[in-house]
């Protein structure tokens, strides 16, 4: 039981110390992979969450249908994103699109330039970099749906920087009991 209420105790604080910390910043975003990668910062450069989007067609009409629709659309979803991770975050691309996202974004604001929208686009992608093997193992499933026109369920994976922390946090606080 104890480990339960450390864990979830845990939890609860990453979480309200994210999104706290977060709030009063403008938000952006930069979408890869043909739309189903987003990648949400805010406009210091700080990385918020990447959502990685699937879908996967429900083959019959049994009960189980749906729900082994979207375990294979989880599935696609995750894997995107580790591809995500370990190629298109590397490449120059990455810093390309994302200086002309943040230049788009942000343009209300005042204060962007060329030049300071690369350097923010190194620092988020540098943060990602250095993150990125939490970041694969502290994504979750943020929201599915059944879309009737398609006949699919659609998924949509989400990681934030927060719980890259919140993973090794609870794997060492296991490990000790």
């Amino acid at each position: 039981m104890s480990k339960v209420t450390l864990l979830t105790a845990i939890f609860i604080t990453s979480i309200q110390f994210g999104c706290a910390s977060k709030l009063h910043n403008e938000v952006s975003s930069t979408t890869y992979i043909g739309g189903s990668i987003k990648l949400s910062y805010d406009k210091s450069g700080n990385l918020l969450h990447i959502d990685s989007t699937a879908s996967s067609r429900v083959l019959s009409t049994l009960p189980s249908a749906r729900e082994e629709a979207s375990t294979i659309a989880g599935t696609k979803a995750r894997r995107t994103l580790v591809e995500f991770l370990n190629t298109e975050v590397s490449s120059d691309r990455f810093i390309s699109t994302l200086s002309t996202s943040l230049q788009e974004g942000f343009t209300s604001s005042g204060e962007t330039g060329s030049k300071t929208d690369e350097k923010i686009a190194y620092r988020i992608q540098e943060e990602v970099r250095q993150k990125s093997s939490g970041l694969i193992k502290g994504a979750y499933l943020k929201s599915e749906r059944y879309d009737k026109d398609s006949n699919s369920m659609v998924v949509v994976v989400r990681t934030t920087s927060g719980n890259a922390n919140v993973y090794e946090q609870i794997k060492r606080a296991l490990q000790q009991n």
